[in-house]
């Protein structure tokens, strides 16, 4: 008898939390209701390549914290139900082709905080349905050209805390649903190869966009422009000496930018009058010696002002006479 033999109307399966190091063929045979497993928290290194075999109408697979080194080439094969597979937290350093191909129903994938230091050219083409791809705290170093072609329900992308250089020209270019993306703490910089021109052209749904803590010393002209829909935006944590005229243009949305702990020296004049609707500016920690005239006279809503650490000697005339609403300077 196996261990789960008779229990063909079992549809939750809960092992998470022991010290289960592996899993015997089969282990899982004539389960074919079941709908969420649960292994997390384990000390599985591997798991059979035929483990999930008969199990079509399993929605939930929970596998993070559980040490796998690596993932046999069809073990997700005849899982056409798949909504979520959470894989992160383990060791993976690398993912066999067409791991998640016939994964066409999967909405939320976790490869964050493993080893990984590449990626097969499509390895994501199966899962078309993926609302959030996440691969935070990797290895990574660049991306294959395409490699998220054909993923036009994404709205979350994490790539932050890896070792990308550079973004390959189009790589966010059929993500159309996009909202967020992050891609702080990395090694890009202002290079047209580090971050190509119109890298984020037609994202016209995003929201948020992360480029803090990389080695950006000055952001290419236009970067930001058709992201009419952007709320946030960090571009904390680089050596920015200036910034572009009219950079924020169009960003009437934008209610929250971080320019913290950059190498400011000064402002162009004029450089919010678009953001409108800003409510708070990080300007801290930066070399600011002085600000331009009527610098906040635009932004009636800016509630959140900080300015603390920089090199300001003095003061334009009537610098906080606006409309705005400030709480905290």
């Amino acid at each position: 008898m196996g261990t789960f033999d008779g229990l063909s109307n079992l549809e939750y399966l809960l092992l998470e939390n022991n010290n289960l190091e592996s899993l015997p063929e089969g282990i899982f045979n004539g389960l074919s209701r079941l709908g969420q497993l649960n292994l997390y928290n384990n000390e599985l290194s591997s798991l059979p390549a035929a483990i999930f075999n008969g199990l079509s109408n399993l929605q939930y697979i929970y596998l993070y914290n559980t040490r796998i080194s690596r993932l046999p080439e069809g073990i997700f094969n005849g899982l056409g139900r798949l909504a979520i597979l959470r894989l992160h937290d383990n060791e993976l350093e690398s993912l066999p082709a067409g791991l998640f191909n016939g994964l066409g129903t999967l909405q939320y994938l976790y490869l964050n905080n493993n080893q990984l230091k590449s990626l097969p050219a499509g390895i994501f083409s199966g899962v078309s349905c993926v609302q959030y791809l996440g691969l935070k705290g990797n290895e990574l170093w660049s991306l294959p050209t395409g490699i998220f072609n054909g993923l036009s329900s994404l709205q979350e992308l994490d790539l932050g805390n890896n070792n990308l250089e550079s973004l390959p020209t189009g790589i966010f270019q059929e993500l159309s649903s996009l909202r967020n993306v992050h891609l702080g703490y990395n090694k890009l910089n202002s290079s047209a190869a580090s971050l190509p021109t119109g890298v984020f052209n037609g994202l016209s749904s995003l929201w948020s966009i992360d480029l803090g803590q990389n080695m950006l010393e000055r952001l290419p002209t236009g970067i930001f422009d058709g992201l009419s829909s952007l709320g946030r935006l960090y571009l904390d944590g680089n050596t920015l000496k200036s910034l572009p005229a009219g950079i924020f243009n169009g960003l009437s949305r934008l209610w929250y930018l971080d320019l913290q702990n950059n190498e400011l020296q000064s402002l162009p004049a004029g450089i919010f009058d678009d953001i409108l609707n800003i409510w708070f500016l990080y300007l801290n920690n930066n070399s600011l010696s002085t600000l331009p005239a009527g610098a906040f006279d635009s932004v009636p809503y800016l509630g959140n002002l900080f300015l603390d650490n920089n090199n300001l000697e003095n003061l334009p005339s009537g610098i906080f006479d606006g409309p705005f609403r400030l709480g905290t300077l």
